[in-house]
């Protein structure tokens, strides 16, 4: 029976849905490799004692809800909504702070690195790859943008007419 649902379910619906679990890959891809290079304490700082179960908790709801939208549920959607709305409040913070990294960016004294740095130690010079933390934290306000494009595309595509259809006709079948 799933089978024959999947082979039902919109095209639209499909894009949002890899658009979705592509944003929650980037946003533990951010989690554990680039945001504690743009730590100000550093990444050796033990980083993650207080926010890595928080954020990988928040991630498995996420990925739940991803679950539900893909079974039909109309609920996990709006959901999912409320959580693109927070998502949007952090990319208007990201993108203030954006110009604030720019600026301290433009103002880093640049060191050649020391011929026996170690790019992927990041306790070596300058850090990980060779890149200093005002690098990091453009990166991660970037890459905070790029979930928020992808969230807004894929909340779009979810809320079209055709994804709309599908869900009702979900919820008759269900009901």
């Amino acid at each position: 029976m799933e089978e024959q649902d999947t082979a039902r379910r919109p095209r639209v619906v499909l894009i949002a849905l890899c658009l979705l679990s592509f944003e929650v890959s980037l946003s533990v891809l951010n989690l554990f490799a680039l945001s504690p290079q743009a730590d100000p304490l550093g990444p050796h700082i033990n980083y993650h004692v207080w926010r890595l179960p928080l954020m990988l908790a928040l991630y498995g709801v996420g990925m739940v809800l991803i679950y539900r939208i893909t079974a039909g549920s109309s609920w996990a959607r709006w959901t999912y909504l409320g959580i693109f709305l927070f998502v949007v409040a952090r990319a208007i913070e990201t993108g203030l702070e954006l110009g604030t990294a720019f600026d301290a960016l433009a103002t880093h004294n640049a060191l050649p690195p020391p011929s026996d740095a170690d790019y992927f130690d990041s306790r070596s010079y300058p850090g990980l790859f060779g890149l200093v933390m005002e690098e990091w934290r453009i990166i991660v306000h970037l890459i905070v943008l790029v979930q928020a494009l992808l969230l807004s595309v894929s909340m779009f595509l979810l809320f079209t007419p055709t994804a709309n259809r599908w869900y009702i006709s979900r919820k008759r079948r269900q009901g």
